[in-house]
C-alpha cells in the first residue's frame, strides 16, 4: 500500500499453500479487506480436511480422494471411477471407505491443495518432494493459449468459494479425453467471483476498482518511455550501492573506497549519485575519496588475481 500510495481499504488476495488463521484453521485460499491498521477476512476457499495432515502436502492423491468425496458424496460410479485405475484406484477407494475425516485430518482452505488434487487427477504426481512440487507441475503443462475456465461455486451469503464445480468440471474434461494441458489451464483460468470488480459486502455494498500494480506500471512504462525506464533503474541502482557505501564510510571509516566491476562504465552517471548519497547520509562528516577503476584496465587487474588463485587453487600440471 505505501509503495503505490494507497490510502484507505484495499482488498488482498492471499492464494498459497498453508498459513495459521486466526480460527485455528490452516488457511491458504482467503479474501481480505485492509487498512494500514486491521485486516478483515471477507471470503475465503471452503474448508477441507487433510487426510494425515502434512502426508497430504507429500502425497496430493489424498486431497484428490478428498474433493471427489466432496463432490460425488459416495455416488462414485464407474465412470467417474475411472479416472483413477490403476495406480490411482487409492483415490476413490480412500474416497468410498474413509469420507472426508478421520484422525489427524486438520481441514484447510488452501488453494494450493485443490492445485494438488487436480494434479493428481491428471496422473501428474502422486507424491512430491517439496510444498508446492504438484502445483508448479500443473502450471508447467498449462495451455497457454487456452481461453475456457471451470467455474468456483459460492455460498448464498457470498463468504465461502466452493470448488465442487471446479472438480467435477475437471473429471468431466478428463472424461471426454482433453488433453492434461487444457484441463490445467481451465483450472488456472477458473472464475471465483460474480464480478470482474469484487462486490465485498460488508455494511453494504462497497465496490473496489482495482488497481494497476507497480509491475504493470513500469511495463507500460517501459513500452512508452524505455529510455526512461533505464535511467530511472540505474539511478535507483546508483542509490543503493550508495547506501551500502555510505555504511562502510560510517563504520571503518577508510580514506579510499574503489568501486570496480563492468558497474564503472557508467561512472559518469552513477558516480554523482553515489558520492551524493553518501554525502546527504553520513554524520561522520569522514572525508572518504570514492573513485572508479578504469574499465579498460579492469581485465588486467583480474587476469593476474586469476594467475595468484591458481598457484593455490588450481589443478596441478599433468606431464
Amino acid at each position: 500500500m505505501a509503495d503505490i500510495q494507497i490510502d484507505g481499504e484495499v482488498i488482498g488476495i492471499a492464494m498459497n499453500g498453508l498459513g495459521f488463521g486466526t480460527d485455528d484453521h490452516l488457511w491458504g485460499g482467503e479474501f481480505f479487506v485492509a487498512n494500514f491498521l486491521e485486516a478483515k477476512r471477507i471470503e475465503h476457499l471452503e474448508y477441507l480436511p487433510m487426510p494425515g495432515g502434512a502426508k497430504a502436502i507429500r502425497e496430493p492423491w489424498r486431497m484428490a480422494a478428498v474433493y471427489l468425496h466432496r463432490t460425488f458424496r459416495r455416488r462414485l460410479s464407474k465412470t467417474e471411477s475411472s479416472i483413477s485405475d490403476g495406480a490411482r484406484s487409492k483415490v476413490v477407494d480412500h474416497a468410498q471407505t474413509n469420507g472426508p475425516h478421520g484422525t489427524n485430518s486438520p481441514e484447510t482452505s488452501s488453494m494450493g491443495r485443490l492445485f494438488d488434487a487436480v494434479s493428481s487427477l491428471l496422473r501428474l504426481r502422486d507424491t512430491t518432494n517439496y510444498e508446492g512440487h504438484a502445483a508448479i507441475g500443473l502450471e508447467q503443462i498449462a495451455d497457454r493459449n487456452c481461453q475456457e475456465n471451470h467455474q468456483f461455486g459460492v455460498t448464498d451469503d457470498g463468504s465461502t468459494i466452493l470448488a465442487q464445480k471446479v472438480i467435477r468440471q475437471g473429471v468431466e474434461d478428463i472424461l471426454s479425453g482433453f488433453p492434461p494441458r487444457t484441463v490445467s489451464a481451465k483450472s488456472h483460468l477458473a472464475r471465483f467471483v460474480r464480478d470482474p470488480l469484487l462486490v465485498v459486502n460488508t455494511e453494504g455494498v462497497r465496490q473496489f476498482q482495482p488497481r494497476v500494480s507497480p509491475w504493470e506500471r513500469s511495463a507500460s512504462l517501459i513500452n512508452r518511455n524505455p529510455e526512461r525506464v533505464a535511467v530511472d533503474a540505474i539511478n535507483q541502482m546508483a542509490h543503493y550501492l550508495g547506501m551500502g557505501i555510505f555504511r562502510l564510510v560510517t563504520g571503518l571509516p577508510p580514506d579510499v573506497i574503489v568501486v570496480v566491476g563492468a558497474v564503472t562504465r557508467l561512472w559518469s552517471q552513477i558516480g554523482p549519485v553515489i558520492i551524493e548519497t553518501v554525502k546527504s547520509h553520513s554524520f561522520t562528516h569522514a572525508d572518504t575519496r570514492i573513485v572508479a577503476t578504469d574499465p579498460l584496465g579492469q581485465p588486467r587487474l583480474l587476469g593476474t588475481i586469476a594467475l595468484v588463485l591458481q598457484k593455490h587453487f588450481g589443478a596441478p600440471l599433468v606431464a
